[in-house]
């Protein structure tokens, strides 16, 4: 556990650019798609943490917090 805060008190300090940001989800599409069925339910079910759908059919994702 303290090897984990540790990483996570390193990482807090972190700035993160931009445009690095957006051309690694640029490139997330590739991934994707070689990804296996059971891979990508893991990936989604770690990032979401429900989902809502209301009456008008308006859907929202709730993220989990990292």
């Amino acid at each position: 556990m303290g090897e984990i805060d540790g990483e996570l008190k390193s990482l807090r300090g972190n700035s993160f650019d931009p445009e690095d940001i957006a051309q690694k989800l640029a490139e997330f599409d590739g991934v994707w798609e070689v990804m296996h069925p059971a891979e990508k339910v893991q990936l989604v079910s770690s990032l979401v943490d429900s989902i809502s759908v209301s009456i008008d059919s308006a859907i929202a994702l709730h993220f989990r917090r990292i």
